[in-house]
């Protein structure tokens, strides 16, 4: 399985609201309060790992270094 990005994870999410019937139910599937899957769609919280589990991925967090950073001096 190949890495998605947060909207295409966000993009399964929805796919789960729709096959389940409504995001209550998805909530239920996800084992997640309605708030909590709410506040994800609407940009409010970030996907736990839970979560990302659930969609068949693991959540990883990296940080690349800024293009504008100073070379060190000596």
């Amino acid at each position: 399985m190949a890495n998605i990005s947060n909207e295409k994870a966000l993009e399964l999410l929805r796919q789960i609201i729709k096959q389940e019937g409504s995001q209550l139910a998805a909530a239920r599937k996800l084992d997640v309060s309605p708030a909590y899957l709410s506040d994800i769609l609407n940009g409010n919280r970030s996907i736990s790992d839970q979560v990302a589990r659930k969609l068949g991925y693991r959540r990883v967090v990296f940080y690349e270094p800024l293009k504008w950073q100073a070379e060190p001096k000596e």
